[in-house]
């Protein structure tokens, strides 16, 4: 974190709050003896999430800074998306993509990180129907010609046209579920619009 420009005395905090950590674990209906936290951040803890997901900054930003890869989109070139531990990588060839991605699993082993192979599929954007034959730790990953990443649905062949649908979808279910709400007559029509556009205008975006 000193490398890469965070305040020195956050990282002393924060080397401090995890420095001679112990943990005990529940087997049984009893609790085990202490042993020693080597790894890990503590879980339930406010600065958890936050600094797994700087941890991941750090592994994918090493990767990137020496390799020229990515895709060309309106004249920016894109890496990568990345949304805490969902990391999708572009690339504009089968082999660039397999290049970073095995670079992105040494990156990762060393700072003692492991990539699920089998939550790990590929996708071919913008060329119709086809396939990727990409490998991982010896293994060819799953190809999809349709994809779920942060509630979208990236389709190969539809476009968007699959993901409209399931967002039509989405919000056609949360009204049907707020029916109740919609037929109480002690509520006003203006509470009624108003949680209309909170609860079901939004799952349209």
């Amino acid at each position: 974190m000193r490398h890469y420009g965070y305040p020195k005395k956050i990282v002393k905090i924060l080397e401090n709050a995890y420095k001679d950590t112990f943990s005990t674990v529940t087997v049984g209906g009893s609790l085990t003896e202490q042993f020693k936290t080597v790894v890990g951040v503590l879980q339930g803890d406010v600065p958890s999430p936050l600094l797994f997901a700087i941890f991941l900054e750090i592994i994918v930003v090493t990767l990137l800074k020496d390799i020229d890869i990515g895709a060309w989109i309106n004249g920016h070139r894109l890496t990568d998306l990345r949304f805490v531990d969902d990391i999708a990588l572009l690339a504009e060839s089968e082999r660039s993509l397999q290049e970073v991605l095995s670079s992105l699993w040494q990156n990762s082993m060393q700072m003692r990180m492991k990539i699920n192979v089998a939550k790990t599929e590929t996708q071919l954007l913008g060329y119709g129907s086809g396939s990727l034959s990409i490998e991982l730790k010896g293994q060819h990953l799953k190809h999809t010609d349709e994809f779920v990443y942060l509630g979208g649905v990236i389709n190969s062949v539809e476009g968007t046209e699959a993901d409209v649908k399931q967002r039509i979808g989405i919000a056609r279910g949360i009204f049907q579920m707020l029916s109740k709400i919609w037929t109480e007559r002690d509520l006003s029509k203006a509470l009624k619009t108003e949680v209309f556009e909170v609860m079901v205008i939004s799952a349209l975006f």
